[in-house]
C-alpha cells in the first residue's frame, strides 16, 4: 500500500493506479484486522505498527482524519500491549512468556510515535506530548542497548543471556540487554533512516540526520554489490543468499522460509524509507555522500530492470501462477528478490513480495531523480 501511495505521490493524481490505490485503501479501512478495532488474543506488535505507518502515510497523502485516528488509536493499543516502562523498549509480540525486543519493532514505534507527535501537535497537544515522550524513551533504549553498532549499522535484536533467554532490562536489573543477532538486514537500516527523519521533524535536532547519514554511508560501503558481475556498482544486497529447496508454494509452504518469510520484502522497506530521509537530510550531506546515495538507488534500479523476467515465465519459478494458460509474451515482467539474474537450473520464487519490492525501488528512483 505504501508503495502504491508513494507512486501516486511522485506521479500525480491522474496516474492510472490512483483508482486501484483508493479501492485498496477503502477495503482496508472497512475490513483490515490491523486496527484498534481488532483485539485478538495474541498478536505480533510489529505487524500492527506497519499499519500505523500506512495509515499515517494515507493521511499525509489524502488528509482524511479517519486515517490519522486509526493510526493514533492502533499505536496506542500496541503501546499498551508492548511498552516496557520498567526495563525499557517495546516488545515484539503480545503476550510473550519470554519477552523479546528487536530493532524492527522499536524503530517502527519510534517512527509512529514521532509522526503522530508532529501531526497531532495542533489538534491534540496532550496526545502529541505523550507520543513525543514515548519516541524519545524508545530512542534512548535503542541506543543504550547497542542496537546501533559501532559500525553505524543496525543489529537485529537483543537478549538477556547468551543461553537463549530473551527477557532483559536496560541497565536496571539483571539480565542486562545485549545485542544478540548482529546481522544487518536492509529493512532495519531503512527504518533507522525513516526514524531519523521523523525524530528530526519532531525535535528540530540535526543530530538525528547526522546519525542517519553515517548509517547510509555504512550501507553503501558494506551492503551494496553487483550480483554476478565483475563491474563495480552499488546494488543493495542482503547479508544472506537464498537457495529454494522445494517446489511447493502454497499457504503452508513459503519458498523463502528457510531465510525468513519476510526476506523478499526487506529491501522494499529500505527503498520506501530512503527518499524521505534524503529530503530531510540533503543539507547535512556532503556531495560524495549525496551522489553515493543516488548511485545506490540508480544502480539497484538498473540491475532490477536489466534482470527482469519477461513472460512466459520459466518452470523453475515455483511461484508462477500463470502456468495454464501461460502468461502471454509481451506482458509485464517479474523480478527476482535480489535484483540479479535467474540462477541457472535453480528454483526461484517471484511473487507479490518481489513485485512490490521492485515497485518500491522504481518509485524511489523516480522520487530521488526529482530532488534538486
Amino acid at each position: 500500500m505504501q508503495s502504491l501511495i508513494s507512486l501516486n505521490e511522485v506521479l500525480g493524481d491522474d496516474h492510472a493506479s490512483r483508482n486501484l490505490t483508493m479501492r485498496q485503501l477503502d477495503a482496508m479501512r472497512g475490513h483490515s484486522p490491523y486496527t484498534s478495532r481488532a483485539t485478538p488474543s495474541w498478536a505480533y506488535i510489529d505487524d500492527y505498527i506497519w499499519y500505523v505507518l500506512m495509515w499515517t502515510h494515507a493521511y499525509d497523502w489524502l488528509g482524511g482524519p479517519g486515517d490519522l485516528h486509526d493510526a493514533s488509536e492502533t499505536l496506542e493499543l500496541m503501546q499498551q500491549w508492548g511498552m516496557d516502562y520498567v526495563c525499557g523498549g517495546i516488545q515484539w509480540m503480545y503476550p510473550d512468556v519470554d519477552p523479546r525486543k528487536n530493532s524492527i519493532t522499536t524503530l517502527e514505534a519510534i517512527q509512529g510515535s514521532a509522526q503522530l507527535a508532529t501531526r497531532l501537535q495542533g489538534s491534540e497537544p496532550v496526545k502529541a506530548a505523550t507520543h513525543k515522550q514515548r519516541a524519545l524513551d524508545l530512542w534512548r533504549f535503542f541506543l543504550d542497548v547497542g542496537l546501533l553498532g559501532d559500525d553505524s549499522l543496525v543489529h537485529d535484536n537483543v537478549t538477556g543471556t547468551p543461553a537463549g533467554s530473551f527477557h532483559c532490562c536496560n541497565s536496571t536489573v539483571a539480565p542486562i540487554c545485549e545485542p544478540r543477532n548482529t546481522v544487518a538486514w536492509s529493512y532495519n537500516q531503512g527504518m533507522l533512516l525513516g526514524a531519523m527523519a521523523d525524530m528530526h521533524a519532531m525535535t528540530g535536532d540535526t543530530q538525528f540526520l547526522k546519525i542517519g547519514v553515517k548509517n547510509l554511508e555504512a550501507v553503501v560501503a558494506s551492503m551494496s554489490q553487483a550480483p554476478n558481475t565483475p563491474n563495480p556498482a552499488h546494488v543493495l544486497q542482503e547479508p544472506v543468499s537464498l537457495k529454494i529447496q522445494s517446489a511447493r508454494c502454497d499457504s503452508d509452504n513459503d519458498p523463502s522460509a528457510s531465510a525468513g518469510g519476510d526476506l523478499f520484502s526487506f529491501k522494499a522497506v529500505f527503498m520506501q524509507q530512503l527518499p524521505r530521509f534524503l529530503r530531510a537530510a540533503r543539507d547535512e550531506m556532503l556531495t560524495d555522500q549525496w551522489e553515493d546515495a543516488k548511485s545506490l538507488v540508480r544502480d539497484s534500479s538498473d540491475a532490477a530492470w536489466r534482470t527482469r523476467i519477461a513472460p512466459p515465465f520459466p518452470n523453475t519459478d515455483v511461484c508462477n501462477q500463470f502456468r495454464d494458460p501461460p502468461a502471454p509474451a509481451g506482458g509485464p515482467p517479474k523480478f527476482t528478490w535480489d535484483w540479479g539474474p535467474l540462477p541457472q537450473d535453480e528454483l526461484v520464487c517471484m511473487d507479490a513480495r518481489t513485485q512490490s519490492q521492485a515497485l518500491s525501488l522504481f518509485v524511489a528512483d523516480v522520487a530521488i531523480s526529482l530532488m534538486a
